[in-house]
């Protein structure tokens, strides 16, 4: 999520508005989540349905943030030499992860998380580490985006791959792959730069918006289908051939917007790393408060929505304050 600092001349802001995006995604992602983990509706009832479908759509968000990294990180053009990388970015997240690992520790007293001295990749954390090892691969990534045929290759081959093993998890196939580097998160980075260098024609765009389209109503309709019996992670065929159409729509149609909406977008933009760290405890301690005073299933989650990011907003603003932490944690 941190991608805005790599000497970038001319900012990009449809990168910051699909970046705020994600990050309302996560956190409705999460809200869904607590809904159903809670029992607030019983399963296979039309609420549920819904949920549930809303809960499968968010499954972009994270992909997206991952892919707006590769987007800016990935360029050949720009210069990422291994002291600043690890000097500034990698310490940052290291720092970071350490920081919110004891907020929420003493924050939450350890009831609905566990404590890491030196951070852990409990809760929401789990994202942190998944950047960390990214940044560390970075110089590696960077020679692979350098190559046009080499990143084509590569991308292409980290969906089928990740699409053989989906369907493998529910079927049984006669050939088993096993992949030490077309894994996780690595191919949505690839594909967030791999996307900025693709041509595409009207008929191409078109297929790759409806071919993301579908996937986006099956990832959602599958699991209330089959009573969750088959789900969707982050990483399969669903929510990747989703996130690929709604990453390519951003950079095919970049936006143009008025000065002050653009100083309104670039704040926000900027929050959404600090925001992301800080909306699980906030959520954690208002769903439950708020749900005593709504009633109300669909709108107890559209409040909790708004609650969370608001109150995530005005922590990240207070500690923004504090130059070292405004630094080297949010």
């Amino acid at each position: 999520m941190n991608t805005n600092a790599i000497g970038i001349q001319q900012r990009n802001y449809s990168m910051d508005v699909l970046r705020i995006a994600a990050c309302l995604g996560v956190i409705l992602h999460h809200v869904t989540s607590s809904v159903i983990a809670m029992g607030y509706v019983e399963r296979g009832s039309v609420p549920w349905m819904f949920i549930t479908a809303l809960y499968s759509f968010t499954k972009w968000s994270v992909p997206i943030f991952v892919m707006i990294t590769g987007f800016f990180f990935l360029n050949p053009d720009r210069e990422l030499p291994l002291k600043k990388l690890y000097g500034k970015y990698i310490l940052r997240l290291v720092s970071s992860l350490v920081f919110w690992t004891w907020f929420y520790a003493i924050v939450l007293k350890c009831r609905y998380t566990c404590f890491y001295p030196f951070g852990g990749q409990d809760n929401n954390f789990w994202y942190i580490g998944m950047c960390i090892g990214l940044y560390i691969s970075m110089p590696v990534l960077r020679l692979v985006a350098a190559n046009e045929k080499v990143l084509s290759y590569s991308c292409w081959l980290w969906l089928i791959i990740r699409s053989y093993l989906f369907i493998g998890k529910y079927m049984e196939l006669p050939i088993v792959i096993t992949d030490y580097v077309y894994t996780g998160y690595v191919g949505y980075c690839l594909w967030g730069y791999y996307l900025s260098r693709l041509t595409l024609n009207q008929k191409q765009t078109r297929i790759v918006y409806i071919v993301g389209l579908l996937s986006l109503a099956i990832t959602m309709l599958l699991p209330i289908v089959t009573k969750e019996k088959m789900k969707f992670s982050f990483e399969c065929p669903g929510p990747i051939l989703m996130s690929i159409a709604l990453f390519c729509f951003f950079v095919k149609h970049p936006f143009q917007f008025p000065t002050k909406s653009v100083k309104i977008i670039s704040h926000l933009s900027a929050m959404t790393f600090g925001i992301y760290m800080v909306h699980t405890l906030v959520e954690i301690e208002t769903f439950t408060r708020i749900h005593r005073f709504i009633p109300n299933l669909y709108l107890l989650m559209l409040v909790s929505l708004v609650v969370t990011f608001l109150l995530s907003y005005i922590i990240i603003l207070i500690i923004k304050q504090i130059p070292i932490l405004k630094k080297w944690v949010v």
